[in-house]
């Protein structure tokens, strides 16, 4: 929950402002946000995040109107709810790839407590058809692989563990700077209130994850 956000934007309006006070769970400093009414989306740039700087994207639909609220209290579960966060390693596209493409491994750099196959994926283990099971307190959730596009595209749906319809997630890296552009996006209905701000958590340790394995994973490979 975000503090020191007074104003509600007119629909149709773009308002810039600062937020200097976050919750007591986020370890980040300044932040700036951004509303658009007119395309019902939410984006936040944040920075002070171990040297590797996020965007974060969020958003309703249909557009219900906007007000001071994060989206999974202003989208009162009913709608569809889009989360999307975007980081940066100065780790190279097929290093960044590895690290997210291993199914199995994700408890090495994810917000879980343990992962494992399911099922392996055909003919990839870790592609198309694969499903995975990430135990993370208090939920343990089973997601499917649904796209395997090596090495730019990961996509999933989530087969069971949170109460939501229509969960799904994406994950989208390019080559930028020298390094990996990571882009996660998960889109769902959630079924109560509260799940958006656990997903909202989740996406951004995904990221922050990803970004870290593939930087230290780059420097394990230049040192070997």
């Amino acid at each position: 929950m975000w503090s020191g956000l007074t104003r509600t934007p007119a629909r149709g309006t773009k308002v810039n402002w600062s937020v200097k006070t976050p919750s007591a769970d986020d370890s980040r400093a300044d932040l700036v946000a951004t509303w658009n009414a007119t395309t019902g989306t939410r984006s936040q740039s944040v920075g002070d995040l171990n040297g590797a700087g996020m965007v974060r994207r969020e958003r309703c639909s249909p557009n219900i109107g906007w007000s001071t609220l994060p989206t999974h209290e202003c989208c009162g579960g009913k709608d569809v709810v889009e989360i999307q966060f975007e980081g940066w390693t100065p780790a190279p596209l097929e290093v960044t790839w590895s690290v997210l493409a291993g199914q199995a491994d994700m408890a090495a750099w994810a917000p879980v407590k343990s992962s494992r196959l399911e099922r392996p994926g055909d003919p990839q283990p870790d592609g198309v058809g694969a499903i995975r099971v990430l135990k993370a307190w208090p939920a343990t959730i089973r997601e499917q692989i649904t796209a395997f596009d090596a090495p730019h595209r990961l996509a999933y749906q989530m087969l069971s563990g949170l109460p939501a319809h229509d969960y799904h997630g994406s994950t989208l890296l390019s080559s930028h700077d020298g390094g990996t552009n990571i882009v996660w996006t998960v889109s769902m209905r959630p079924r109560l209130p509260g799940i958006a701000f656990l997903v909202r958590r989740s996406v951004r340790g995904l990221v922050k994850g990803l970004v870290e394995e593939s930087t230290a994973r780059e420097s394990r490979d230049e040192s070997a």
